[in-house]
């Protein structure tokens, strides 16, 4: 069942990293807000996505 969790939230911050973080960066860049304020942002993005896919994949 662990291995499991842990899976959910490996998947889902690969997702997040390789979709909403990519997705993300030429508008925050290109916007001025700065590196910064991008990885920020994408970090509130892939955390959520990690405990939501544990959360999953423990059902």
């Amino acid at each position: 069942e662990s291995a499991s969790i842990a899976q959910g939230a490996l998947i889902a911050i690969a997702l997040g990293i390789g979709i909403v973080a990519m997705s993300s960066i030429g508008h925050r860049l290109f916007a001025g807000q700065g590196f910064l304020a991008w990885a920020l942002e994408a970090g509130n993005d892939i955390v959520a996505l990690a405990v939501m896919g544990a959360i999953i994949a423990a059902f």
